[in-house]
């Protein structure tokens, strides 16, 4: 074998050796990247807020909400409380847990982060999971409760 075969096995070996680790580098950037795009959801208190619904006409129909903040809750970040069906509301955090964007009010029975256009539900069965667009984490939801005797909605953060 000649030197320069032995120059080009070497130059072939290195060249493939620094692909390997191209490509490596390139893994380890994607995945912690990716893993530090998700964020904690906030953390449930127990503490418990009440709508009257005859003051809420937004939420006389299936599908009517509203985006709130109730001052100390969700980390001072709205919600969308959802009726969902005749008898039944929802809640969900707009804190979007994939980056950190907010959810903005639904339209077209999802509601949308305005960060990277993960789409979400509003319907009963799926309420809050993420329907479309960008993949990204279920919203965080709270326990909402509703008594037909007295119109009142109890929602527990």
């Amino acid at each position: 074998m000649t030197t320069q075969d032995q120059s080009r096995r070497n130059f072939l070996k290195a060249a493939g050796q620094l692909t390997v680790l191209g490509g490596v580098i390139s893994l380890g950037s994607c995945l912690g990247g990716c893993s530090s795009d998700s964020v904690s959801p906030i953390e449930n208190t127990g503490v418990k807020v009440t709508l009257v619904l005859a003051n809420e006409p937004t939420l006389a129909t299936i599908n009517g909400y509203i985006r709130r903040v109730f001052t100390g809750n969700n980390n001072n970040l709205p919600v969308i409380v959802v009726r969902t069906a005749d008898k039944k509301f929802q809640t969900m955090s707009t804190y979007c847990q994939h980056e950190g964007g907010s959810v903005e009010a639904p339209s077209a029975n999802k509601a949308v982060c305005n960060l990277h256009g993960a789409q979400y539900s509003i319907a009963d069965g799926n309420f809050g999971k993420n329907i479309g667009g960008q993949s990204a984490p279920t919203l965080q939801l709270f326990t909402t409760e509703f008594n037909e005797a007295t119109g009142i909605i109890t929602i527990t953060f």
